[in-house]
């Protein structure tokens, strides 16, 4: 077997990462977050408390389009505002316990059928998955070290 090259590597994972997240979008019955919204609120949930403008960054929006979602999730009680220890003139965005749990719900609800379609698989195949989960977690990792390659 040949290495493939890194282009069709990138090419398939991020192709295949976007074919599975949105079917499992799809067998989600009810919905409680928008797309944006379950993104920002995981990005709170796994980063913990960063600024407006860092989770701005981390989704790849402006500032008012981040704002506005953060309105609307912290009007529903979703996320709170937190002010800097260090610079009062600063605030993090943290997530609530309703906000936690909204999560941790859904996390559920969609797993059902992803749960479902993995028992659909050969025993072997669901090995070979379960090898690749390290190399994937590492790739997906949210740090600094990804961050700044990103921005070259």
């Amino acid at each position: 077997m040949t290495t493939p090259s890194l282009d069709v590597l990138s090419e398939e994972l991020v192709l295949i990462s976007i074919k599975l997240v949105r079917r499992l979008r799809g067998l989600d019955p009810t919905p409680a977050l928008s797309p944006a919204e379950s993104s920002a609120l995981a990005v709170l949930i796994f980063a913990g408390e960063i600024t407006m403008g860092e989770l701005a960054s981390y989704e790849g929006v402006k500032a008012p389009t981040m704002t506005r979602l953060v309105q609307n999730l912290e009007q529903r009680g979703v996320i709170k505002r937190i002010k800097d220890e260090k610079d009062a003139r600063i605030f993090r965005l943290g997530v609530t316990a309703t906000g936690r749990k909204l999560c941790t719900t859904g996390q559920k609800r969609r797993l059902q059928p992803l749960i479902k379609l993995l028992d659909s698989l050969e025993a072997s195949d669901r090995t070979k998955l379960m090898a690749a989960l390290p190399v994937l977690r590492k790739i997906a990792e949210v740090g600094e070290q990804e961050r700044a390659i990103a921005k070259q």
